[in-house]
């Protein structure tokens, strides 16, 4: 597909689903290549972040060199790589069959395979928050005091970034719930009002298990 092609139908998807939705078939292996390749991509950032956060100490720290910071901020591997893509895969199964239940309590008559066929879709917008992240790393300018070790300058810039990644993840939730709405509105013969209610319910129960987990 053209690179052309490829942005106008990832911003028809992010930014009027309707109109995205209404031209197409639940295909469920067309959408499980987007998740791949999804995962890949998370993977990918996750190593690239951890490069550019130990880049970024080396830049900003008096007291360490590039080596050093590498030493601080560890190395991730394809190992790490590997795992956060599987995280991607089980994240899209499981909001898709909690959609799946919410979406039924609210008398859809949806199949599981449509709802993940929707909610694969909106897996794209997740790759926001390690780009985000990587952002903020880079413009991050941690203040030098003399008595600040190498440590300290790392503290700051991974919690800067995960400040904003905290946000961020609101943002995409809410956005991947913008999505559901049209997706199940289109696939699952309800209405908007409904396919709103579940999206909402849905919204909330994931943000709520995410606390849970950052929590732990």
């Amino acid at each position: 597909m053209p690179s052309s092609r490829v942005f106008v139908t990832l911003l028809r998807l992010l930014v009027f689903p309707e109109l995205f939705f209404d031209d197409r078939t639940p295909r469920l292996g067309v959408v499980g290549r987007v998740v791949a390749a999804v995962a890949f991509l998370q993977g990918a950032l996750t190593v690239g972040l951890t490069g550019l956060v130990a880049l970024r100490l080396a830049m900003v720290s008096d007291t360490t060199d590039l080596a050093g910071a590498f030493d601080l901020v560890g190395t991730a591997t394809l190992g790490d790589a590997v795992v956060v893509a599987l995280l991607v895969v089980v994240n899209w199964l499981v909001v898709g069959l909690l959609l799946h239940v919410v979406a039924w309590l609210f008398d859809s008559d949806g199949s599981v395979r449509e709802t993940l066929y929707v909610v694969g879709w909106s897996s794209p917008v997740a790759v926001l928050s390690p780009l985000v992240a990587g952002v903020v790393v880079a413009l991050s300018r941690p203040e030098s005091q003399p008595w600040d070790g190498a440590g300290d300058q790392l503290g700051v810039l991974v919690g800067n970034a995960v400040g904003v990644g905290l946000l961020v993840a609101i943002v995409v939730l809410c956005w991947q719930g913008y999505i559901w709405i049209a997706g199940l509105e289109a696939t699952h013969g309800i209405s908007r009002e409904t396919a709103s209610k579940a999206s909402v319910v849905t919204v909330v129960l994931v943000g709520l298990l995410g606390l849970l987990v950052v929590a732990s």
